[in-house]
């Protein structure tokens, strides 16, 4: 519990477990009081249904109020999750119901790390689900659907260069600043935790797809937007998209997007890595 500040931006956490941010959040505090943005965590043991239009027929529920937004879940028809926030992510409230929730510290690591993500999204920050990898200050993204084998690709690169920084292995940031494209690490980085409070020029995104052998490709032109995207948390509100559509477009016209078909070899990292780096 305290102030951090991830990329430039500064704001008050007040959590409640442990699991997920001891030895972890510590890296990004900061002894500044000067904050915009306020998120904290509480336990309540009846969450009442919000007033308001409900949008959507599953979880999760969405109320669009005046002044605020409202995401819930429910659970034998009783709210187990809640988060309200105002259009300008100034304040953050996520409630959970104990009684309803099997693994609290977990929720909350997840359920935090949406709404910081939905904060970064506000504030021109392009959240991306990949690992995101530093060689000599600059960074590459690997990008995968689960199950492709991207943290056995990651370990490969641990075990060959063993000088690479992991800046993030779950959901880096990519910002723009004097005109290039950088990528932030975060606290909220997946169940492993792996995460350096680092920045790194972006040099490339590399989608990793299960091969015979090892193969490089350049993405398709046609194929790199739709592939961001992708693999891109969703925004839920249409301001935030217009805030990312640009990080976006600048990925397609100054960052080359390969395709590595790889075996599970080190030999596949060898082939990327003499790629891009020799």
């Amino acid at each position: 519990m305290g102030i951090y500040q991830v990329a430039n931006i500064k704001f008050e956490f007040n959590y409640i477990y442990d699991n997920y941010f001891k030895n972890n959040i510590e890296a990004y505090e900061i002894d500044d009081s000067s904050i915009n943005h306020k998120i904290s965590v509480k336990l309540e043991n009846e969450l009442k249904l919000p007033n308001g239009e409900i949008i959507g027929k599953q979880n999760p529920y969405i109320i669009s109020n005046k002044d605020s937004r409202i995401i819930f879940f429910k659970k034998r028809n009783q709210t187990s999750i809640l988060m309200k926030h105002d259009y300008d992510y100034k304040n953050i409230e996520i409630f959970l119901n104990p009684s309803l929730i099997k693994d609290l510290p977990q929720t909350e690591y997840i359920m935090s790390g949406i709404m910081f993500l939905e904060l970064a999204m506000h504030l021109g920050y392009l959240p991306i689900h990949a690992t995101a990898i530093s060689i000599n200050n600059e960074a590459v993204l690997f990008s995968a659907p689960s199950g492709t084998g991207k943290s056995t690709h990651a370990n490969h690169w641990k075990k060959l260069y063993p000088y690479a920084i992991f800046i993030n292995d779950d959901k880096p940031l990519i910002y723009i600043e004097n005109n290039e494209l950088y990528v932030y690490g975060s606290p909220f980085s997946g169940e492993h935790k792996i995460n350096k409070n680092i920045k790194a020029k972006l040099k490339a995104i590399v989608l990793l797809n299960r091969g015979i052998d090892n193969k490089i490709e350049i993405a398709n032109i046609n194929e790199i937007i739709p592939e961001v995207i992708k693999n891109t948390l969703n925004p839920k509100l249409e301001s935030s998209w217009n805030k990312i559509f640009p990080l976006i477009e600048k990925i397609y016209k100054d960052i080359p997007v390969l395709k590595l078909y790889a075996t599970n070899s080190e030999e596949s990292v060898r082939s990327i890595y003499d790629y891009l780096f020799l």
